[in-house]
């Protein structure tokens, strides 16, 4: 079986979403499955990843970005999406699997196209798919009949003029005409599926994963001290890639953090982890430490170790992966109940969740689980076995392959009509490639089995 993703970068060059289809890629090939990766940019990314087609000739897809963006689409501008057939790696793959399209990355007028000569999925990363060009809608619920009179023009990816109604017709029409299959990574994405232009389509819901053997409690005290955090303090620790994003929320952490009792903020320390995160929270009242923007797991481990609390006030997130690694080294999360977060952060289990938007009930969920140290411990263990149960990555790649063989499996196309893998391929033997009418599945037959995945057709 060969996988191809495609996305706009791989691991933190494509944000939250290239980290999780990194964390796939490599699960799968250890799984024996035949994982390839196309990106804008491949420098130094190894022989697995390669970049998308693009038409350089003339500046064509940079003059014609110059027109389609003061209509107000963006992406349609990337002609080299149509001779994606024209890549090896798209030539030798079973299937394809798209991360992301938008930013300049994939023009979805070429999905049909793609779609007719391989199976094609794609992950709900963001709700960007149901709208007329933003990735999170927030409030707004234009999506649902046709956009139009965008009250957030500004909000990523961004557009200079109001041309949402028509992206919203032809992203549907291109989504609805190829018949690409979504994956869902929560249930309140699956309901926003369900009620959009694409509810025909296919749909399965595979929550994100992490690695538990990286992700995991590293002893509080230890992780203290190699941090050179205090050990009699309360730790709160926030992070995001970009804690400058008004998604983050990191000014309604500041307000909840300015409502705590003086004598319980006196016994609290802030831990920051992230880029721009110090200028914005000097005004909370608490004393701060600056960890930067830190891409290994392991050393996000140490710091999700040494916490008390992570601190999570997103305001708008289809899941929240790093809530998931949180718990996964047994610190509990305060949230606010918006988007996926409910189906991992659960009140009294793995730890607090706040109304959208209520600071003082953030304030209070802080509060409530620091004065009450048994329920803290509790609740680590607790967040711990939730993630082993449900959100462990080896869990998530096996459904992903499961998902991929019963799509397969169901494809008309009799297996000696396989064509022969296209030289170049990185990774494949010559000598060793298929004979004609023989079909090769790389992946071990001692797999272990899970339950299946929660589908929806």
């Amino acid at each position: 079986m060969r996988v191809l993703h495609i996305h706009k970068g791989v691991g933190h060059a494509g944000g939250g979403a290239g980290i999780s289809m990194q964390r796939l890629h490599r699960t799968l090939l250890r799984l024996g499955v035949d994982s390839k990766i196309l990106v804008l940019q491949d420098e130094g990314a190894g022989p697995d990843v390669s970049r998308l087609p693009r038409i350089e000739t003339l500046s064509l897809e940079r003059r014609l970005r110059s027109i389609t963006s003061r209509l107000g689409l963006n992406d349609v501008h990337r002609l080299g999406s149509f001779q994606l057939g024209r890549h090896t790696f798209f030539q030798n793959a079973d299937l394809v699997h798209f991360h992301g399209m938008h930013s300049g990355t994939f023009s979805y007028l070429a999905l049909p196209g793609v779609s007719s000569a391989r199976p094609c999925l794609l992950s709900l990363h963001d709700t960007w798919a149901f709208t007329g060009h933003c990735a999170h809608s927030y409030d707004c619920e234009r999506w649902k009949t046709g956009c139009g009179d965008c009250p957030s023009p500004e909000e990523p990816p961004a557009i200079v003029r109001d041309g949402t109604r028509l992206e919203w017709r032809m992203k549907s029409r291109a989504f609805l005409k190829s018949g690409i299959r979504l994956i869902s990574k929560s249930t309140w994405t699956t309901r926003m599926a369900r009620v959009s232009a694409l509810r025909h389509l296919p749909l399965t819901e595979i929550p994100y994963g992490v690695d538990t053997g990286v992700y995991r409690p590293r002893g509080r005290a230890r992780s203290r001290e190699l941090l050179g955090l205090p050990q009699d303090r309360f730790v709160l620790l926030v992070s995001a890639r970009d804690l400058g994003d008004r998604r983050h929320g990191l000014d309604l952490l500041v307000r909840a953090l300015q409502g705590l009792a003086p004598d319980l903020s006196a016994r609290c320390i802030l831990l920051v982890m992230g880029r721009q995160g110090v200028e914005l929270v000097h005004g909370a009242g608490l004393p701060v430490r600056d960890l930067g923007y830190l891409a290994d797991g392991h050393l996000k481990a140490i710091a999700y170790s040494a916490a008390d609390l992570y601190l999570f006030p997103t305001r708008a997130d289809v899941f929240g992966l790093s809530s998931i690694e949180s718990q996964a080294c047994g610190t509990p999360v305060v949230s606010f109940r918006v988007g996926g977060v409910p189906d991992h952060v659960r009140p009294g289990e793995t730890g607090f969740l706040a109304e959208p938007g209520d600071v003082f009930g953030f304030r209070d969920g802080i509060a409530l689980l620091l004065q009450n140290e048994a329920a803290r411990l509790r609740m680590s263990g607790t967040c711990r076995s939730s993630v082993l149960q449900d959100y462990d990555l080896s869990l998530e790649a096996t459904r992903h392959a499961d998902l991929y063989e019963s799509i397969l499996s169901r494809a008309t196309t009799a297996a000696d009509t396989r064509p022969q893998l296209v030289p170049p391929y990185p990774g494949d033997d010559p000598a060793g490639l298929p004979r004609a009418g023989e079909r090769s599945d790389g992946r071990s037959k001692g797999r272990q089995q899970v339950a299946p995945t929660a589908e929806a057709d």
